[in-house]
Order: structure tokens, then sequence, then C-alpha cells
């Protein structure tokens, strides 16, 4: 996939929603969405289907087209990282706190945001709810968008991100992310 191809994919609303997503709050410096899920399975199988991501994430939201070049080191200074099928590799984020299994947080602008001058910060907070679990993203940008509004920006983003977490839940309680 070219990577214009994936600016526009990126930028576009991510497919199916979900129940708890949010744009929480837009400024003209930066915005905050949040997501909540309630997943059928244990704190400790959400945390490593979550760091599984080459397995649920949709590889239309990716620079290579392909989720399973997708990975996630999941410890301080680890990688969310892409291998390019030309060579190269792509950094979406870098992780910045590991505590399995309850919270996961990165720092990183993703898809589209990266050619921007912003900066976010993501975090899945996983908890247990019941016989199953609670998982709550949350993602805040702020910096400068240039010519695009963070207005514009936050329900794409927001959608994007609804869109996958669909993904992880399907593949948390199914086995397959669709």
């Amino acid at each position: 996939m070219r990577i214009g191809t994936c600016i526009v994919l990126a930028l576009g609303l991510g497919g199916s929603g979900t129940a708890g997503a949010e744009v929480k709050s837009v400024a003209v410096t930066g915005f905050a969405i949040e997501q909540t899920l309630t997943l059928k399975a244990a704190p400790d199988q959400v945390y490593d289907a979550l760091v599984d991501v080459g397995r649920w994430w949709d590889g239309a939201h990716s620079y290579s087209g392909k989720a399973d070049h997708l990975r996630i080191e999941p410890r301080a200074g680890g990688c969310f990282c892409e291998r390019l099928d030309a060579g190269g590799s792509v950094l979406h984020a870098t992780v910045v706190f590991a505590a399995r299994p309850q919270l996961l947080r990165m720092s990183g602008a993703f898809g589209p945001l990266q050619s921007m001058g912003v900066s976010g910060a993501a975090s899945w907070e996983i908890g247990a709810a019941g016989t199953g679990s609670t998982l709550k993203f949350s993602y805040a940008v702020g910096g400068y968008a240039g010519g695009t509004s963070f207005e514009q920006l936050a329900p794409m983003v927001d959608g994007m991100f609804a869109g996958q977490m669909a993904r992880l839940k399907s593949y948390v309680e199914r086995g397959r992310p669709d």
C-alpha cells in the first residue's frame, strides 16, 4: 500500500463502532477520545491479545497494508512498529508504561498525525469485571496540526480506533478480528 493511500484510509471513518466510543474534548490545540469495552475474558487474556497486535489490527490502517507486519514490545521503551515490504520500518508509538495485565501506555502520533507537529498519549486500561474485563482506551493529542483542524481530526481518529477496538474485542472473544 502506498503511504498516500494509508493516510486517506486512516482519516476515513473506522468502520464498526464501539458503544463506548466518544470524543471527550476538542480544542484549538488538540483533542481527547475515550472508548470503553466489556470483554468476556480475563484481564491477562485481554492484555496478551492487545500486545499481539498483528493478529487483530486492521491492515487497511497500516502503511504496509498488512496487519501481520505490526508488533508491540510490551516494555518501557518498547516499539509499536511496522515492517515495510521494501525494507524500512515505521515507529507508530513508543511504550512508556507496561504493567501486565492492567495497563499499556504509549507515546506517539498514529497514522497521518505523524506528519504533523503533534504528540499523543494512548492508554489501554484493563480491569476485572465479574467473569470478564473492561478495557478503556484513551488517546490525547496536542500540538500543531497544520491546515487541518482538530475538530475535523478528532471524530475521524475516534472512528478509526473504534473500529480497531471492535476488532480487538472480536479477536479476544471469538479468536478472529472480523
